[in-house]
């Protein structure tokens, strides 16, 4: 989606989202980091801690189910702002800063 407002005859704002809403998204990076061979995240440390059995972070690798998250975003892919110079008189009718 792209929007673009003009302010005056000389400023002109811009800004272009993207968005995905209802996916579902396999987390590869929190289950590696999870693991405790590989482990550092914050999945890893209630068996650090001894809160759950040593293991856990194993049993729970391999069940896929566990990775999947909700994939839904809005992102800003581009602002801009830009001034028209206008220049009568010239050669050169205007010019556009960004």
């Amino acid at each position: 989606m792209i929007n673009e407002i003009n302010v005056g005859s000389k400023w002109t704002f811009r800004a272009q989202l993207d968005a995905v809403v209802g996916q579902d998204v396999f987390n590869f990076t929190r289950r590696v980091g999870d693991r405790d061979l590989y482990g550092g995240l914050a999945g890893y440390e209630p068996e650090l801690r001894g809160e759950v059995p040593k293991g856990t972070s194993a049993a729970l690798f391999s069940i896929m189910e566990n990775w999947i998250e909700q994939g839904s975003f809005v992102k800003v892919r581009e602002v801009s702002a830009s001034y028209n110079w206008a220049r009568p008189n010239s050669k050169i009718k205007n010019i556009r800063f960004l």
